[in-house]
């Protein structure tokens, strides 16, 4: 593997929204903007810490399980490492995405099943096979996520952050950041922990759907059909302890539709200029929610988490004969198990051949 895994991630910019607080009458209204890592997305942060720590102890496999960014990721990370890279993603993910993933000739496969079975099934298979699978929750991705609260509270000094607005997947994200903020809190960098305020979307919003309840715990969503947002997971891994940190912090969860997204990520683009994912917009589109019934949050200063770009996906050059795999999660055992043993016969062949 290579010694050398970064890719440049980190300190991305935190921009004033200063048309925005004009139109929509904000005090002060910043956002984060996370498309601007080497992916695209957030996820690079936790990506390269995994991967750093892979390399360190001689791990030669690393894997993930992801509707599409976390794979890319993974899949860009794995390339730069120089590991055997194994891609899990759900059967119905964008053409798109997966384009994407195949640029970084990782092992792609699409597993008919469900989602959240997939997600302790990948631990299965790492044991089973020696992957490391990088997934939503693994401490050292959010260890990774937590350097966002670092960065916002440099960037914004002397300001303080009093408000954050992010969008909740798995709940990894929202648990990095929010930790961070905890012990940044409690060394007295900031006065105050700030406000959290999680959005998912509301064709798919389990742990926004316990919050109204004040549930304990979440009631996983089955039968989903397909959504076309990262912030829709029906089992978020995280989830319930999203929902511990919300009720002892006083934070708020809240859904928004198809239409609030499209309108927010308009608003981003033609006021500011940021062409943001859907689910990042969605960060917008929860604060312009959540105003109409916390008229204080105009005068605080509000950080919006954008997640990721919209630019990414839009369009990829060929990645070339990389094979997408199918297969099933009932069958999944079995194929990996085939898959492994043609990896072994090709190496051997390999070691065979004269220099």
């Amino acid at each position: 593997p290579s010694g050398q895994v970064s890719l440049g991630e980190g300190q991305t910019p935190l921009l004033r929204l200063a048309s925005l607080e004009k139109k929509l009458g904000f005090n002060s209204l910043w956002a984060k903007n996370e498309g601007l890592n080497p992916t695209g997305t957030f996820k690079d942060r936790g990506t390269v810490r995994a991967v750093e720590e892979a390399c360190r102890l001689g791990i030669k496999k690393i894997g993930t399980v992801s509707v599409g960014n976390m794979a890319a990721s993974t899949a860009a990370y794995g390339a730069r490492a120089g590991l055997e890279t194994y891609i899990l993603v759900r059967g119905d993910v964008d053409p798109q995405k997966l384009k994407l993933i195949q640029t970084f000739d990782a092992c792609l496969i699409q597993v008919k099943g469900d989602y959240g079975e997939l997600f302790d099934k990948s631990y299965e298979l790492g044991q089973t096979y020696g992957i490391y699978f990088i997934n939503s929750i693994d401490p050292l991705r959010l260890a990774g996520y937590k350097t966002i609260a670092r960065e916002i509270l440099q960037q914004l000094a002397p300001l303080s952050p009093e408000v954050i607005v992010v969008p909740v997947s798995s709940g990894g994200h929202f648990l990095g950041i929010f930790k961070a903020f905890l012990e940044l809190a409690s060394l007295d960098f900031l006065p105050q922990l700030p406000l959290f305020i999680g959005v998912q979307s509301d064709r798919c919003s389990p742990l926004v759907e316990a919050f109204q309840r004040q549930a304990k715990v979440f009631t996983r969503i089955h039968n989903l059909p397909p959504v076309p947002y990262a912030i829709s997971n029906p089992n978020p891994p995280g989830g319930n302890l999203v929902l511990h940190l919300i009720y002892k912090y006083k934070g708020y969860l809240v859904a928004v539709s198809d239409e609030d997204i499209s309108q927010a990520q308009q608003l981003l683009a033609l006021e500011e200029g940021i062409f943001a994912l859907p689910s990042s917009a969605a960060a917008l589109a929860a604060l312009l929610h959540c105003q109409n019934y916390l008229p204080s949050l105009r005068q605080k200063t509000i950080c919006l988490i954008l997640t990721g770009t919209g630019w990414r996906g839009k369009r990829v050059f060929n990645p070339g004969k990389t094979t997408i795999h199918q297969t099933s999660l009932n069958a999944l055992d079995h194929f990996f198990g085939q898959l492994l043993a043609k990896e072994r016969k090709k190496t051997t062949l390999k070691n065979l051949l004269p220099e």
